[in-house]
């Protein structure tokens, strides 16, 4: 004989979550923010405590961007701290990192600027410098950067947004702002400019795709050709050999000697980035430590360089 009971479907996690959302949204209606922050705070213990962790991190997000819909910026902070937090509740799991940045890029995307932003992006940039993730990176992941580099535009940081977008992976990006800082300097000083920053993209650890990308980019938008200004044609043959690698090394010094009273005098520094990108790309041996200091650390002072550009190309006027 059949019997009448039914089993009760199981509840998903994604209705679960929906449901939680619902009642935070009533809860924020009527104007009780805190209750709606604690009916998130108090759950994840729970996924924690039952290794759910891909829930937390759901439900964490979504309850950070519930409240910046409500303008509840502290208790999106507060959330989003508790998101970074489950990285050393899972143990640093590679899988939860993951999960984690790409949650934070979700919510630091939907932040209006505030110091609350400023403050969990900070600690996002930092955590990925040691978080163990797919890609490692030791100055951060470039997704972190890239939100750091158009936040600093939306201020007028155009100085450190400019260090931020060396690490970005954002070569697009960084050419509208290159083009925005030239329009506004002396365009005598364009090819220099433009050779600084794709050589800087080279020690930051960019691959020659994307330095090529930036270059293309800065071209079309300033409707100037390369092939017009004998350092940026200097500059395209050396992603040219870059591409070889180690087998060009001698067409490299070649290349070098051939442009070099272009830049030597105007800049001495491209002399520095050039033998970063020696050791970098075409396996030369690095400078000793005291050669290093004397030009200004690993990078051959680059940062030092480009904020002098910067200062030019902004309208500081020659030093």
């Amino acid at each position: 004989m059949a019997s009448g009971f039914r089993r009760r479907r199981r509840v998903t996690a994604k209705e679960r979550l929906t449901k939680i959302m619902e009642r935070a949204e009533v809860k924020l209606n009527k104007g009780h923010h805190y209750e709606a922050s604690q009916t998130f705070k108090t759950l994840v213990p729970r996924y924690v405590k039952t290794k759910k962790f891909s829930d937390a991190a759901d439900l964490l997000r979504e309850g950070s961007l519930k409240m910046l819909k409500h303008k509840q910026f502290r208790d999106a902070l507060d959330l989003s701290t508790d998101l970074l937090g489950l990285s050393k509740d899972a143990n640093d799991d590679q899988n939860v990192n993951e999960m984690i940045r790409e949650s934070l890029v979700k919510i630091l995307e939907s932040f209006p600027e505030s110091s609350e932003k400023q403050r969990i992006l900070q600690d996002a940039l930092q955590w990925s410098k040691s978080a163990n993730t797919e890609v490692m990176y030791e100055n951060g992941h470039p997704s972190f950067h890239a939100i750091c580099a158009k936040s600093c535009v939306s201020r007028g940081d155009v100085r450190t947004s400019f260090n931020h977008f060396l690490y970005s992976r954002s070569p697009v990006d960084f050419a509208k702002l290159i083009c925005a800082q030239i329009s506004k300097g002396y365009s005598s000083e364009y090819d220099m400019f433009v050779l600084r920053a794709v050589l800087s993209l080279l020690c930051a650890g960019a691959g020659v795709n994307e330095a090529d990308l930036l270059l293309c980019e800065i071209e079309t938008r300033s409707k100037r050709r390369s092939k017009e200004f004998p350092l940026l044609r200097f500059c395209n043959r050396l992603l040219g050999l870059i591409r070889k690698g180690e087998e060009a090394v001698e067409l490299f010094h070649l290349l070098i000697q051939v442009y070099s009273p272009g830049f030597s005098k105007r800049d001495p520094n491209i002399t520095k980035l050039l033998s970063k990108i020696g050791v970098n790309y075409f396996g030369e041996i690095p400078p000793s430590s005291s050669q290093q200091r004397q030009q200004g650390g690993p990078f051959g002072g680059h940062n030092a360089g480009m904020m002098k550009m910067m200062r030019m190309m902004m309208g500081g006027g020659r030093k």
